[in-house]
Formats: C-alpha cells, structure tokens, sequence
C-alpha cells in the first residue's frame, strides 16, 4: 500500500514536470515566490492535498511563505517599520484601541470571570491570553489575609467545592500538606478524611 503510494506520488511529479516543462522543484519555486495563490487552491490546481503540498515543499527544500521568502513583503515591512520609527503613541490612542477591542470582544473586560479545570479565574489586567487571569480563591485569600501567597503555598476549599470561594471556605496549605489532604479524600473514608483535613487547616490556618 505504502509501495503504491509512493508510485502514484511519482507518476504526480512526472506529470506536473511533463506539463510545465520544469521540474517540480522550480514548479514550487514559482508558486511561492508568486503569492497569487493560497496552498488549497494551488494544491487543487496541482491535484493534490494540501499536505502533499506542504510534503514537497520540504522535500525539495523550498522555503514556505515566511517574510524572508517574499522580498516585496519585507520591503514593506521596512517601510512600515521606517515610517513608525521615533514616532510616539498616544496615551489617547492606546485607550481608544482597548475601548475598540473591549467592544468587540476580542479583550474581555477586568473583572470578568472564567471557570477553567473546574476552578474560576478573575480577569485582573488588560490583555488578551491567560497571564491576564488569576485564580479567584488565591485572590480571595490573598485579600483575607493581608499579603501575597508564596509560590509554595495553596488553597484548600474545606466543602470540597471549588466553586465556592468565600474566604470562609478557603484554607492555605503548604503544597505538601494539599498533596496528602488529596491523597485523604481520594482512598479514606470521607468522614474520617475530613477529620484530619480539618485538623490540619485549623492548625495552620495561614501558614504563620
């Protein structure tokens, strides 16, 4: 089957050279260099998929579509980049492209909340991406107990929802502690794993 395939990608190539009298390798060439046609439509007129496509162009070592392949378009982004040099932004212009993305949704406001691997995250800064966010409960604590929690340090939800964020609801824990209180619930009887959990929550509430 393998055989037969080869064969017929073969027999393509053959046919391609036959039909323009060049070989494939200056075929694909021409095709990036020209820029008249996306990689469907030039695969379709070739007759091929598209990663059959993308295939010959790495075998034959022709380089894809990055700016350094199209002379045209990296003397444009020269020119763009000359025209911007020096030239300063606007504190008026920054703002009227947040409102711009904030409107059309692409950025999401601050303050809009997420639910992500069963946990909620807070949008804290402008941005689009995930280092925009931060966990709801780590906030929440954060607030309740006056400081930024450690890298080393988590949260613990006492009712096993971590939904509920309440601060009343939340406990810091080392990273060790959180381990073994997860290792609890999943192979102890719940009630005698919630004793002990709460025995180490009350102990250590805020990790001094």
């Amino acid at each position: 089957m393998v055989r037969n395939s080869v064969t017929r990608h073969l027999q393509k190539i053959q046919d391609i050279e036959k039909q323009s009298g060049k070989p494939i390798q200056a075929v694909l060439r021409d095709f990036v260099e020209a820029r008249e046609m996306t990689y469907p439509e030039f695969a379709n007129v070739m007759g091929v998929s598209v990663t059959t496509l993308m295939d010959w162009l790495k075998r034959y070592d022709v380089k894809g579509r990055g700016s350094g392949s199209f002379p045209k378009r990296a003397e444009h982004i020269e020119k763009i980049a000359e025209a911007l040099k020096g030239r300063k932004i606007s504190a008026e212009h920054v703002e009227a492209q947040r409102e711009a993305k904030l409107a059309s949704g692409i950025w999401k406001p601050i303050g809009h909340i997420c639910v992500r691997n069963g946990y909620q995250w807070v949008k804290v800064s402008h941005g689009k991406g995930r280092n925009n966010y931060r966990a709801e409960h780590r906030l929440v604590i954060e607030q309740s107990i006056g400081r930024e929690l450690l890298t080393n340090e988590h949260v613990h939800h006492l009712n096993g929802d971590t939904l509920d964020n309440c601060s009343e609801n939340l406990a810091v824990v080392s990273k060790s502690d959180h381990a073994l209180i997860c290792k609890l619930l999943r192979y102890m009887d719940e009630p005698l794993a919630k004793v002990i959990i709460d025995t180490l929550t009350r102990r250590f509430p805020h990790l001094g």
